[in-house]
């Protein structure tokens, strides 16, 4: 996948979460889905790896 591939596929990918954050909230506050929004990972592994270093739980385990 070459740059302009992966910047398609990223401006989809947030476009599909921007619809999924007002359908969920009912909100169309673009400054608070962007603090929601937690971006792209490489895999579910890496998304749950920074989610417990962001909770802290990574220090607990």
């Amino acid at each position: 996948m070459n740059h302009e591939q992966a910047a398609d596929q990223a401006a989809r990918e947030t476009s599909i979460a921007w619809d999924a954050f007002q359908y969920w909230t009912g909100s169309q506050d673009v400054d608070r889905f962007h603090q929601a929004y937690l971006g792209r990972y490489r895999d579910r592994q890496a998304f749950g790896e920074q989610l417990l270093s962001e909770l802290g739980a990574d220090r607990r385990l």
